[in-house]
């Protein structure tokens, strides 16, 4: 890590970007954290980020990374990418 500066702006905007582009909740979440990482590997809030595809290829490459694992309080997954309400 060399700095955070715009780190969480980048994360929410590789969010949002996957979720455009149909990825599901969970690749949604891996592509944000992707581009996250790829911020905080620079001083500034733009010189560490990658095109939307190189920082999927990267993310392919065999980045080393946690599990990722949703696990959403309330909330159920019905479907790839589709959330519903727990019923009490």
């Amino acid at each position: 890590m060399v700095g955070t500066t715009g780190s969480g702006d980048a994360t929410i905007a590789g969010l949002l970007s996957g979720l455009l582009r149909g990825l599901t909740a969970q690749e949604a979440l891996m592509a944000a954290v992707g581009v996250g990482a790829c911020n905080v590997e620079a001083a500034d809030a733009l010189s560490g980020l990658l095109s939307w595809e190189d920082t999927l290829a990267r993310i392919e490459s065999g980045w080393e990374h946690l599990p990722l694992h949703v696990e959403a309080w309330g909330w159920n997954e019905a479907a790839p990418g589709l959330w519903e309400k727990r019923r009490s």
